[in-house]
């Protein structure tokens, strides 16, 4: 298709501005920053394309034989040698385009004021507008002062000497000093609005350049975070795995002992690393919270557990008290729930030196706002010092409370018969305290108990101990759970803390989460469950291995990355008809990482239209963003659960009841219930 002459001369200014465009860009060895670009770029083509409207007038004036022929072509001239100029110099530095226009514009007046006898009043008039335009082109205050200098002088000095040569029908003196006061007057205002608009500007490009510097440092903390947690988190994997292995063994007494005190330092330095990661994920708005169903006597003889052990080693009494109403499966975060009552009782036992630690655990049915009644009654009686606190008397009375267990050193576990039928209500509040015989503090330095590193004491030989960021977490964990926490001290008798978090409970028609591990692998290898580990650390295999098989499930396929992975599950369900009902998958991996693995096994299962495999992501990348991505309903991976390393075999035991318990009808289940109960 052949265009036509006019058809091309209405494209030439299309293709001239297009041309404008790409050759205004900046220097960007320069000018990195995005925002900055684009403002050099609109400042440089507005000005191109001023400089070509006008040699595009001096041609049409050419064209037309209006004025001198001359003038005009130096004038068109002019203005293309500026645009060439321009675009040469901009791509040079954007300063030297800056200078360049500002001597232009200074060039421009005074030249004006020779150019014939009406340039000086031109040139005059015009001159309070030239740092305006300086101002627009170059976006710098530099050269806009150093214009607004060069006009003051122009206007002062040099101008009215060419003025005085042709001002013959009005007294020069009187019209010269008006004019300089008038112009002199609009210079002036220009320079504040321009200067103040500056302002205002820079202070906005400034917020925008430091959110976007704090976005990016944020961004490159959150990926060290991420990556210093999945190396720590793999190291601690392999080293508590090995000791749950290891204790598995006939080994003798002493030994066990030894693998014994080697978990529980495990655990504490888990808890110390959870701490300072989570510091950091406070820090970029990851702290992440996944609430599941917990089953609640489980997770307090758990904790009680590791904590006799802390409290024992220290030399002091202690106990639980847990109320016998609680329902016993909860809604909640088990693994934030630990965190927290293990950064109190490690609190306590910090600054406690004789006595005892007692944490109690109540249930406060029918209530679903947190107030202060929640927290009465309060640990110490602040009315009279000298009665017996409120936390006092209660406890005393709760050793003839029928409706309260207690677990001690030697007891540590509960009697599921004991336990009161699961409350009627839908919701409620957990209510926990923990409870010490230890050094208190004054009442003026409570506001600072929750700050970060802040250890509120005058022992110089307490504040060496821990880091000062238990606390912190505590509280931050707490209110991202909906939560609550308060303190109570009194100087010399002690301290408490109780915090309070609003549960929903999950009851046994709900589902079949109240299956203990036992019922768990007779169910598991009823259905010859197999499953297959992903993980690039041989320790790791051997660790899930062993939980699997404890748990009734046969480990049949091994990958060490997510590409042998994914032609192993294609494998097993195409050639081998053989399916693989459960995979745990690692996420940081060589040659294909977890989440395209998983996202490729997910997209085989819908292609074949087959029931899709139990997921479980068992990753160290434990940000809130990474679990979302793996565990969205609706998207590529779509993974059950994400565990944390180091997992254990508990976490995994609920999972599978989970899973089970959508496999197996509710009749099947009751039925092996019964047969397991009449076995006994």
């Amino acid at each position: 298709m052949t265009l036509n002459p006019f058809q091309i001369l209405l494209k030439l200014p299309q293709k001239y501005f297009q041309f404008l465009d790409k050759s205004s860009m900046p220097n960007t060895n320069y000018i990195k920053d995005k925002r900055e670009q684009k403002i050099i770029h609109t400042r440089t083509k507005s000005l191109l394309a001023m400089e070509s409207v006008v040699a595009l007038l001096f041609g049409f004036n050419i064209l037309i034989g209006n004025g001198e022929f001359l003038n005009n072509i130096l004038g068109m001239f002019a203005c293309s040698i500026c645009v060439a100029l321009g675009i040469l110099f901009i791509k040079v530095h954007p300063e030297v385009f800056n200078t360049f226009v500002n001597v232009l514009n200074i060039s421009f007046g005074i030249a004006s004021s020779y150019y014939n006898a009406e340039g000086p009043q031109a040139a005059w008039l015009v001159a309070s507008t030239f740092p305006f335009v300086i101002y627009i082109a170059t976006g710098s205050l530099l050269h806009f002062t150093i214009n607004i200098l060069a006009q003051f002088y122009l206007v002062n000095f040099f101008f009215q000497k060419i003025m005085r040569e042709h001002l013959t029908y009005v007294d020069p003196d009187i019209f010269l000093r008006n004019l300089t006061f008038q112009t002199n007057q609009t210079i002036l205002y220009i320079a504040f609005m321009t200067i103040f608009s500056h302002l205002l500007m820079k202070q906005a490009l400034d917020e925008a350049i430091n959110e976007e510097k704090k976005r990016i440092f944020f961004e490159k903390q959150k990926n060290f975070l991420m990556s210093f947690s999945h190396e720590l988190r793999n190291l601690l994997n392999s080293l508590m795995g090995n000791v749950r292995l290891a204790s598995l063994e006939k080994v003798n007494e002493k030994v066990k002992e030894l693998l014994l005190n080697a978990e529980f330092s495990a655990e504490m330095l888990l808890q110390l690393i959870n701490n300072i990661l989570d510091t950091g994920k406070v820090e970029v708005g990851d702290l992440e919270i996944n609430p599941s169903p917990v089953k609640i006597y489980d997770l307090v003889e758990r904790v009680w557990s590791i904590c006799s052990e802390i409290i024992k080693t220290k030399g002091f009494k202690g106990r639980v008290m847990v109320s016998k109403n609680i329902p016993q499966v909860l809604t909640l975060d088990h693994y934030r729930l630990t965190q927290i009552l293990f950064n109190l009782v490690g609190n306590a036992a910090k600054y406690t030196d004789r006595g005892e630690i007692d944490i109690s655990v109540e249930w406060l049915a029918n209530t679903t706002q947190i107030t202060n009644k929640c927290f009465e009654p309060y640990p110490f009686n602040e009315e009279n010092e000298q009665d017996e606190g409120l936390f006092e008397k209660k406890r005393t009375l709760s050793i003839f409370d029928p409706s309260i267990l207690s677990l001690t050193f030697n007891r540590k576990k509960i009697d599921r018969n004991l336990l009161a039928k699961s409350p009627d209500s839908c919701k409620g509040i957990l209510k926990v305290t923990v409870r010490d015989t230890g050094i208190g503090m004054p009442k003026e330095q409570m506001h600072l108990l929750f700050k970060r590193f802040s250890q509120i004491t005058s022992d110089l030989s307490k504040r060496k101990l821990g880091t000062g960021l238990g606390l912190f977490i505590t509280k931050e964990l707490c209110e991202r759970m909906k939560g609550k926490i308060r303190a109570f001290s009194q100087l010399g008798k002690g301290s408490a803390f109780t915090f309070c978090l609003p549960v929903e409970p999950v009851y046994e028609e709900q589902s079949s989460l109240l299956l203990d591990k036992q019922l768990v692998k007779k169910l598991a290898l009823n259905k010859g469950l197999k499953a297959m580990i992903v993980d690039d650390e041989p320790v790791n295999h051997a660790i899930l291995k062993e939980f699997f098989e404890m748990l009734g499930v046969k480990v049949v396929e091994i990958a060490e990355n997510g590409h042998v992975a994914l032609q192993k599950y294609t494998t097993s369900l195409t050639e081998k008809n053989d399916p693989i009902n459960i995979v745990t998958m690692d996420i940081s991996m060589p040659l294909m990482d977890g989440k395209a693995s998983a996202q490729k096994m997910r997209e085989f299962e819908v292609l074949k239209g087959l029931s899709p495999a139990l997921m479980m992501v068992i990753s160290g990348d434990c940000s809130e963003s990474e679990m979302n991505y793996c565990t969205k309903i609706d998207g590529n991976i779509r993974a059950d659960v994400f565990l944390k390393k180091p997992a254990n075999v508990e976490e995994i035991a609920r999972v599978l009841a989970i899973y089970l318990s959508k496999i197996y009808e509710p009749e099947e289940i009751q039925r092996v219930i019964a047969q397991q109960s009449g076995g006994k």
